[in-house]
């Protein structure tokens, strides 16, 4: 839909080698939402239905991009809804969308 994919592979490993860098106040995060339980009690396992990444740089968490599949209607704001909670649960001051 939106033609290349502007998470190069060197974007990524910029972030990552930042985020495992404990000098570095940097945090890469994967946001995913799940349309059943993770403990492998269904025999087809969950589906991956919305997500995001983002980084936060101390107390302020900024998302890059994120994605829900387009047979599940309104997951996207159900993942925003709950990273906005998760967020708050952890003391972060601000969230730059």
């Amino acid at each position: 839909q939106h033609g290349c994919n502007w998470m190069t592979r060197k974007y990524l490993e910029a972030f990552k080698v930042a985020s495992e860098d404990p000098n570095i106040n940097f945090w890469l995060h994967s946001i995913e939402l799940y349309d059943g339980p993770l403990d492998g009690t269904t025999s087809d396992g969950p589906r991956l239905v919305a997500g995001e990444i983002g980084y936060s740089i101390g107390r302020v968490y900024t998302s890059l991009s994120g994605f829900n599949n387009r047979d599940t209607s309104g997951l996207g704001w159900i993942q925003l809804a709950g990273l906005g909670k998760w967020l708050e649960q952890r003391g972060y001051c601000f969230w730059s969308l």
